[in-house]
């Protein structure tokens, strides 16, 4: 948890993320009733498309 950040490291250190994340500050808001899905015009079109990005990534997965 405390070590420092090396050379190769990509984010920093726990530490740093706490002391860093400690400084956030947001704005409180009523939350929202409905669905996710109620979010999207054509629920099947973006299920399609999540779909077919998932499908490739599992084809190239399985032939690299």
């Amino acid at each position: 948890m405390n070590r420092p950040t090396t050379e190769d490291d990509t984010h920093p250190p726990p530490s740093d993320r706490f002391r860093l994340a400690g400084r956030i500050v947001s704005k409180s808001g009523s939350p929202v009733d409905g669905n996710v899905w109620d979010l999207f015009v054509d629920r099947e079109a973006m299920t399609q498309e999540m779909n077919k990005v998932l499908e490739k990534r599992a084809f190239e997965a399985r032939t690299s």
